[in-house]
C-alpha cells in the first residue's frame, strides 16, 4: 500500500499565518536599526515592533547596542524553517487529489519528511530561546510585569511551541512511525483519519 498524506485543516491554517508572520519577523531583524523606532523604513510596516522591542530585549535597542548575535542567528534559522515549509506545502499542493486533498507515494513521503525536519528544527529553535531567557535570569523580558509578559511575551511564543509539536512533530512523526511499520500498524494514520473524517462529512 502507498503511502499516502493529507494535511489536517489545523495545519494549513497554521502554515497560513505563520509563514507571513515569520517572514516579516526576519525582515525586521535582517534591516535593523533601519525597521526600528526613527529608522528609514519603520513605520508603518513595522511600528508595531516598537512595543515588542520594549517586551523583548533581543528586539529593541537593548541588544542591539550590545551587538548582540543572537537575535540575528535565531532569525536566519527561521528562514530555513520557512522555506522547508514552503517546500513541504509546494509539494502537497502541486500533487493534492483535487476532491480529498490527499497525496501518495514518493511526493507523500517528501512533503512529510520535510514538514517533520521543519517542525523539529522550529521547536527546539523556540525552546532555545526560552532557554536563554531561564538562564540569564530574564535578562531581556524581566522588566515586564505578569500581564504584559504573558498576553505579550509567553501566549505569542508559546504558539510555536505548541502547534509545531502537535501537527508537525507528533502528527507527522505519527504517519513516519505508521509507514514505516507496515502492515505492522494497527490504527490508521494520522492523514487517513483526515480523510476518512472529510469523506463522511461529504456524504453528510
Amino acid at each position: 500500500m502507498a503511502f499516502t498524506h493529507t494535511p489536517s485543516r489545523l495545519t494549513l491554517l497554521w502554515l497560513a499565518l505563520s509563514l507571513p508572520a515569520v517572514t516579516w519577523d526576519f525582515l525586521y531583524v535582517t534591516f535593523r536599526p533601519h525597521t526600528m523606532p526613527g529608522g528609514s523604513i519603520h513605520s508603518p510596516v513595522w511600528l508595531p515592533y516598537a512595543l515588542y522591542g520594549e517586551v523583548d530585549g533581543n528586539y529593541g535597542w537593548k541588544q542591539w547596542h550590545a551587538g548582540s548575535g543572537f537575535p540575528a542567528a535565531q532569525s536566519w534559522m527561521n528562514l530555513v524553517e520557512t522555506v522547508m515549509y514552503l517546500i513541504y506545502t509546494w509539494i502537497w499542493w502541486a500533487n493534492k487529489d483535487e476532491v480529498t486533498g490527499e497525496i501518495k507515494g514518493k511526493r507523500a513521503a517528501a512533503a512529510v519528511l520535510t514538514g517533520f525536519a521543519a517542525g523539529v528544527m522550529t521547536e527546539s529553535k523556540t525552546v532555545l530561546y526560552w532557554l536563554n531567557e531561564i538562564c540569564s535570569g530574564y535578562e531581556n523580558i524581566g522588566q515586564n510585569d505578569l500581564f504584559r509578559l504573558l498576553v505579550l511575551w509567553v501566549v505569542p511564543n508559546g504558539l510555536w511551541l505548541v502547534f509545531p509539536a502537535t501537527q508537525f512533530i507528533y502528527g507527522f512523526g505519527k504517519e513516519i512511525i505508521d509507514g514505516l511499520a507496515g502492515d505492522e500498524a494497527e490504527k490508521p494514520t494520522y492523514s487517513q483519519v483526515v480523510k476518512k473524517n472529510r469523506a463522511e462529512k461529504k456524504e453528510l
